[in-house]
């Protein structure tokens, strides 16, 4: 924790929790891995529990996130473009960077 609370204090990142709506169960986390103010671009990546796949919890929160990005809601200032940061090996649930 202590470490997303330093990155979204120097504005190189933030990160969010991701919840069940029904529950409130944390599930899993997403958010912009890193912040580039000067190129205007950031990473954007998400951690999920194995059991929540496949339902469309990280998509969900992905288009959110994005969508407050480039809406100008977040505090960094405008932003051109997002990369997705993701693992060599890339489980099923990643197809939402192909949609």
């Amino acid at each position: 924790m202590e470490f997303f609370n330093n990155r979204f204090i120097e504005g190189a990142g933030i990160r969010w929790g991701i919840h069940r709506k029904d529950t409130g169960k944390l599930i899993g986390t997403c958010g912009f891995n890193s912040w580039n103010q000067k190129m205007k671009n950031a990473g954007i990546g998400y951690e999920l529990s194995s059991k929540h796949w496949g339902y469309g919890y990280a998509t969900q929160a992905l288009h959110k996130i994005i969508d407050s990005a480039f809406s100008d809601q977040l505090p960094f200032g405008e932003l051109y473009r997002v990369q997705a940061e993701t693992i060599p090996k890339p489980p099923q649930d990643a197809s939402f960077s192909w949609n």
